[in-house]
């Protein structure tokens, strides 16, 4: 089994049950089916990404980088989950000399088929004549992801050609967002992709410390990127509150 089968396998057992859909919120996604801790951070050691397994522990982290791009950052979160799901840190594929890892292709793959299934396109494939660009600019809109990946699963199921393929894969997303009228709802998903998150369950363990009066609302603050004085104001519109456990707690 090559690293492509490899990948479309792995993939398509992450996506049971979800059919060929589109998966809109990933993060939420890969939060609560892989119980992934996923932090959002302005820098990554001038990477997109990293990912982290704690063999001791069996946590498992991965880093991501903002950014202005959302189908882009989605890309690279995908990839990092490939990573932690074949555990790539114990392994060292390489093929040659200034060739990319077989990991790294393999994370490729998945990110592709996790996203935009070809299996999905069907539809399209249906279709006789020539792909028109509106069209395939609702692949890229309904599935999140960059003209280039579009274009790689379109040719995968011979939908359309090499040439065809140098076509598509040549448009930006925010290009085809403005000419066929979705543009506000991409620079929507750019404004989510390029601010910083902490990881959910970290904070939620956070806030939780907070009520019992163990964590400081200084320090859930900074975890979750907020001034003091916003992060209380947020709390007393929540009706978040530290609780007072009594002396018998004691």
């Amino acid at each position: 089994m090559d690293y492509e089968q490899e990948a479309k396998q792995k993939a398509a057992e992450l996506r049971e049950g979800l059919g060929n859909e589109p998966i809109s919120a990933l993060l939420p996604f890969i939060e609560q089916r892989l119980q992934i801790d996923v932090a959002v951070v302005r820098s990554v050691q001038n990477q997109h990404g990293i990912s982290a397994y704690d063999s001791a522990t069996g946590n498992r982290y991965i880093l991501i980088e903002t950014t202005p791009h959302p189908f882009r950052w989605r890309t690279n979160l995908a990839h990092e989950v490939a990573h932690v799901l074949f555990r790539d840190h114990n392994a060292n594929l390489k093929e040659g000399a200034g060739d990319r890892t077989y990991a790294e292709k393999r994370a490729d793959s998945f990110a592709r088929h996790l996203l935009i299934p070809e299996e999905g396109l069907k539809e399209f494939n249906d279709a006789a004549g020539p792909l028109p660009l509106e069209n395939f600019s609702h692949v890229v809109r309904m599935y999140r992801v960059s003209p280039r990946m579009a274009s790689i699963a379109l040719r995968r199921i011979g939908r359309i050609s090499n040439e065809e393929y140098e076509y598509f894969a040549s448009f930006s997303a925010p290009k085809l967002a403005t000419r066929f009228g979705w543009r506000k709802e991409y620079d929507d998903q750019a404004q989510e992709s390029n601010q910083p998150k902490p990881p959910r369950r970290l904070l939620a363990r956070a806030i939780q410390g907070y009520e019992e009066g163990i964590v400081p609302l200084a320090r859930v603050a900074a975890l979750a990127g907020e001034t003091t004085q916003n992060m209380e104001q947020i709390f007393d519109e929540a009706g978040i509150t530290v609780r007072d456990l009594g002396e018998d707690a004691f």
